[in-house]
């Protein structure tokens, strides 16, 4: 075999591998597309979002990140409309009927009739949240969640204590495990969220 020949043989089959190579990456990407949607899919199954049109509009209002809101509704209630504690709490953000009766008059409303309507039990979840953030000067939502959990008057005596808290704003170790166990879910709830839906 001549030379040349020998060369357009090794050209060709150089070509051949690129060519392969090519369709090879192209059917890795999108594989990993598909996969990647899939697995976004099951995620969802997991992290549902209902009522998005209330948890945006209360976003709006509140000034709150519409994947911070998802977050606590998810930990609190899994997005069920009927779930109730044992202590009394009901609906997506799980709120004690005195707490509302207490935001309602703060609002200067008639209290709600049906507290576990998805609208209003967001609205006032989220109102809830922002009335404590700024009425406590809480420096971070994470704070905030700890006051929904454990109650504000815990969570103030918490931040009075250099133990708990450096600058007497922000929580930086949490004394009650059920509440830091509440916050490490909110904020991994948080995260699937933002990834999710909101990015």
């Amino acid at each position: 075999m001549t030379r040349r020949r020998r060369k357009k043989k090794r050209g060709f089959k150089t070509a051949i591998t690129v060519v392969f190579l090519l369709l090879l990456a192209t059917v890795i990407l999108m594989a990993t597309g598909v996969i990647s949607e899939l697995k976004k899919n099951i995620d969802r199954k997991f992290y549902p979002l209902e009522h998005e049109n209330a948890i945006l509009k209360a976003s709006e209002d509140y000034d709150m990140d519409p994947a911070f809101i998802c977050a606590v509704i998810f930990t609190e209630s899994k997005f069920r409309e009927d779930a109730s504690s044992s202590a009394g709490a009901q609906g997506l953000m799980q709120l004690m009927p005195e707490t509302f009766e207490y935001l309602a008059e703060k609002r200067g409303e008639e209290t709600p009739e049906d507290i576990t309507a998805p609208e209003v039990n967001i609205d006032y979840g989220v109102y809830y949240l922002r009335y404590m953030t700024d009425t406590y000067g809480f420096e971070d939502l994470y704070t905030t969640c700890a006051a929904y959990n454990a109650g504000p008057g815990a969570v103030t005596s918490w931040l009075k204590n250099e133990e708990y808290s450096k600058d007497g704003k922000t929580l930086y170790k949490i004394p009650y495990n059920e509440t830091k166990n509440y916050i490490e879910k909110i904020k991994k709830a948080e995260q699937m969220y933002q990834t999710l839906y909101f990015e």
